[in-house]
């Protein structure tokens, strides 16, 4: 358990308590953050599903030449 009082003259406490503060410290230049436009993961409705790369595009071992 913590102290109750203190038994030494001029002892420091255990844990110092801290300065009064606000809560949430506000930015010393509180500008507006940049926010996108539209969600980079959703593919918009305009794109037709064909020009979409496939998710798992098969590889045949005779396009690739040494």
């Amino acid at each position: 358990m913590g102290k109750q009082h203190d038994t030494i003259p001029g002892e420091q406490p255990e844990i110092p308590v801290p300065n009064e503060q606000p809560e949430v410290n506000q930015p010393s230049d509180p500008k507006t953050p940049e926010v996108p436009q539209e969600d980079p993961q959703v593919v918009p409705d305009e794109y037709p599903p064909e020009e979409n790369p496939p998710a798992n595009p098969s590889v045949d071992a005779g396009e690739f030449k040494l």
